[in-house]
């Protein structure tokens, strides 16, 4: 579920359910950070984590998988502490690349 915050004016997570992830752009346009919503093979969407695509001036910096809470700390902190706007929702489900992923 997607809600406002009434100080901010922009998305913020509901932990009770998942959100349509955002692309958030500087303040000058030169980068943009891209979330995804990530499913596997099988179509069941993963609902512990986003891929987070790093974009400067159109080229891809890099590519990696992001847990929700972290997630809203970094939207909290590109927007309010970088003047990051939200741009656009990317609500199309990318496929889990298990290469990406951090051996645990």
């Amino acid at each position: 579920m997607l809600t406002l915050s009434n100080a901010e004016g922009y998305p913020r997570f509901n932990h009770s359910s998942l959100v349509n992830p955002m692309q958030l752009t500087s303040k000058k346009a030169s980068m943009k950070v891209d979330f995804y919503p990530v499913k596997y093979l099988d179509g069941s969407l993963n609902s512990r984590q986003l891929l987070k695509i790093v974009t400067f001036q159109g080229a891809t910096q890099s590519k990696s998988y992001i847990n929700y809470k972290d997630f809203t700390n970094e939207v909290d902190s590109r927007v309010e502490g970088y003047g990051y706007e939200v741009t656009d929702f990317n609500t199309i489900p990318q496929f889990f690349n298990s290469a990406l992923s951090c051996a645990t």
